[in-house]
């Protein structure tokens, strides 16, 4: 069957047509970027998106190509940043319905001066979205009707429904939009103090207590060891070590951080989920420990711009002598051949002075390109990476919270092994100081071309074509002039933003410091031990506060906020009780008591009592020095007296000497001390039986000392 032609040649016009609207749309698409969710962590890699998904990749003219991306126009979603190295990470702060469109720009440093290739993108943020989680923190609310204890949280083991976020690479935050200040205005930061981590706070370090030896010895073999965190020759374990006689208590800083916590017990506090990226933290010490300088505001450095070249390429004025000229050159000259000589040399001092302008003004040119090659595209690299580099450590301290909050210290750690890396890239970023020196060598030598236009040879040429060169190019030769004193002006400007560069570089020193510390120390980076023990004398009670502070180093002029985290109360030493005792003493009251006789039914008076007490009730009051340091249950040795209440000789005060056993130092229980007690026998050899001669009336009493065993309770008096 025959085709029609007019149908073949249309089938060969679509099939002509077709590969060209490919290209045309092609040459105008918009590469879609994976789709972001509202606050979870983001992050793709613009050349794995147009390399696997577009089949592009990017070709340099270089062997080693070096790209750096950077933002060019458009829209970017909130709270994501595009990385120098193409990669566009962060946490999107809201979605929208409509897709975020913008370009981005990337440049190979490896070859000077090349050209920048745009690349249009677009990039979706979907609403967030609620799922099952596991939390391995401890948890806000305990799952059980039982609350748990301060200083054992529980873990939340079975999955919870709760908003959370996916925890992704840390972010970068955009770098603010530039200003339109010079480069030398920039405010200066004070210069990093050398970070001091090995030493401690006064909380951390444990304080000398009074007390020990033998005593400590026998408490330590009966259970009742101190737990002030200092050694003891019996080589016990002590502050907030393993093994050590502490209570311990964990402060979740970014779940249930302690606050107003008391104690009478030493005790040992261990802070986890600091985020010491963008908190410097204080455990009230009395100086700042500090890693660096305020890094609350890195200034964004403005990009050096250079204004097109003046000097015009093109010549304007007279280029070539004019007639009146040459006519006043040769006036009064008759002979012809002199006549031309006289023009011909006029003509040479003209094209003379044409020559040397021209090499003044090229080598202006040649001076300013430099400039705009090796100085400006230097200097605005840096400043961008330096920019990045903050821009980065700020969100990534941010960042750190979300990773705290799920206990992902191992992906945060991951970052700031990134971020390091970084960091020393923009600290090691040079200010061209030698090029621009050369720039304004070259241009004072410029100056002395310009100068020396009038010269041939040299020897300067007449003044009269000098003066007439002068009057029809004066507009060229002013352009050139002005051009080297407003471009001298420019560079010493520039210049001067070598301190502000420098400064800038400074506060990355600070960042250093603090990812290093992070990057060196792990995950023991975000926790911090604090030990609270007691500061008493021997006469009186105290206590120990221990506060937190943090100082966020991403906020300008930030102001430190503290807290109370616990306070440990401290009782003395030494305590006065009273109480009552039962002494084992055995005390009598005597008499004349009638007594049957020798004979039956008669009577006689012999000495007797009428009252014994071998184990009675009395008064005490003790001075007892305590010499274990158990938070319930001490021993102490206590010296005090009693009040022995005798009915026929009178009161006496007697001393008591021995052990005692303190219930939250509040109760005191001695279970056996001796008592020094004197007490009633008959005086006169009379003896208890004797017959009672007819002269006395009374039995003849007198004292004499004795030791017996008593037992007793009594109560804290003082200190309160």
């Amino acid at each position: 069957m025959k085709m029609p032609r007019s149908f073949i040649l249309s089938l060969l016009i679509i099939l002509y047509a077709a590969p060209l609207t490919a290209r045309a749309a092609a040459a105008t698409e918009i590469f879609a970027l994976p789709e972001a969710r509202a606050a979870e962590a983001y992050q793709s890699d613009i050349e794995a998106v147009l390399r696997d998904k577009y089949r592009l990749k990017i070709e340099s003219g270089a062997r080693a190509s070096t790209l750096q991306w950077a933002m060019a126009e458009g829209e970017i979603p909130p709270g994501l940043t595009i990385r120098t190295d193409g990669k566009i990470v962060g946490t999107p702060k809201v979605h929208r319905e409509q897709p975020y469109q913008f370009r981005v720009k990337v440049v190979d440093l490896s070859i000077s001066g090349s050209d920048p290739l745009t690349v249009p993108l677009s990039l979706s943020v979907a609403p967030p979205r609620l799922r099952l989680t596991r939390i391995n923190a401890p948890a806000l609310v305990p799952l059980e009707t039982t609350a748990p204890l301060v200083n054992s949280p529980t873990t939340e083991t079975s999955a919870t429904m709760r908003p959370a976020v996916a925890v992704e690479p840390a972010t970068a935050a955009a770098p603010s939009s530039q200003g339109s200040r010079m480069v030398g205005s920039l405010p200066l930061l004070s210069p990093p103090e050398q970070a001091d981590w090995a030493s401690s706070s006064r909380a951390s370090r444990p304080t000398r207590q009074t007390g020990g030896g033998l005593f400590s010895r026998v408490a330590s073999m009966v259970g009742f060891g101190q737990g002030d965190g200092k050694p003891d020759r019996s080589g016990a374990t002590k502050g907030c070590a393993n093994g050590s006689n502490v209570r311990r208590v964990t402060s979740d800083e970014r779940h249930n951080g302690l606050k107003n916590d008391t104690s009478t017990q030493n005790t040992c506090v261990e802070f986890i989920n600091l985020n010491t990226l963008k908190y410097r933290y204080e455990f009230n010490e009395d100086r700042t420990r500090s890693e660096g300088p305020n890094l609350g505001s890195l200034p964004f450095l403005p990009k050096i711009t250079l204004t097109a070249a003046t000097p015009p390429a093109a010549q304007t004025g007279n280029s070539t002598p004019t007639p009146a000229f040459l006519g006043s050159r040769t006036v009064g000259i008759t002979d012809s051949a002199a006549k031309a000589r006289a023009e011909a040399d006029a003509t040479e001092e003209w094209n003379t002075l044409n020559r040397n302008f021209k090499e003044a003004r090229n080598k202006l040119s040649e001076v300013e390109e430099s400039l705009r090659v090796e100085v400006e595209q230097v200097i605005n690299d840096n400043i961008t990476k330096v920019q990045n580099a903050h821009a980065r450590s700020k969100s990534l301290a941010d960042g750190a919270d979300q990773y705290l909050q799920f206990g992902n210290a191992a992906d945060l750690l991951t970052e700031v092994g990134s971020l390091k890396t970084e960091l020393e890239t923009a600290r090691a970023a040079p200010w061209p100081s030698d090029k621009i020196t050369d720039v304004l060598n070259d241009l004072d030598r410029v100056t002395v071309l310009l100068e020396d236009i009038k010269i041939k040879d040299g020897t300067p040429v007449s003044q009269d074509a000098w003066k007439e060169w002068l009057a029809a190019n004066e507009g060229r030769y002013n352009r050139v002039r002005d051009r080297i004193a407003e471009l001298k002006n420019k560079v010493n400007t520039i210049n001067n933003g070598a301190t502000a560069f420098n400064d800038s570089k400074r506060v990355l020193d600070g960042w250093q410091l603090v990812v290093n510390n992070v990057d060196t120390r792990k995950e023991q980076a975000f926790k911090q031990e604090a030990f609270v023990s007691c500061h008493t004398d021997e006469g009186e009670g105290q206590s120990s506060k221990l506060t937190i502070s943090k100082l966020d180093r991403t906020a300008t002029n930030a102001v430190a906020v503290s807290r109370d985290v616990l306070t440990v109360n401290c009782y003395s030493r030494v305590a006065v009780t009273g109480g009552f005792n039962f002494s084992s003493l055995d005390e009598r009251e005597f008499s004349v008591v009638q007594s049957a006789g020798a004979e039956p039914g008669a009577t006689v008076k012999k000495f007797g009592f009428t009252n014994r007490s071998g184990f009675r009730l009395n008064p005490l009051a003790m001075v007892n020095i305590r010499f274990t340091e158990n938070p319930v249950y001490n021993w102490h040795a206590s010296f005090g007296a009693l009040v022995d209440l005798k009915g026929q000789t009178g009161t006496d005060i007697e001393p008591v000497a021995g052990v005692s056993f303190s219930i939250r130092r509040l109760i005191f229980i001695t279970p056996l001390a001796l008592h020094f007690g004197r007490v009633n026998r008959l005086a006169g050899g009379f003896k208890e039986g004797d017959l009672v001669p007819e002269a006395i009336a009374t039995p003849p009493l007198e004292k004499a000392w004795k030791i017996g065993y008593t037992a007793g309770v009594t109560f804290r008096i003082a200190p309160q």
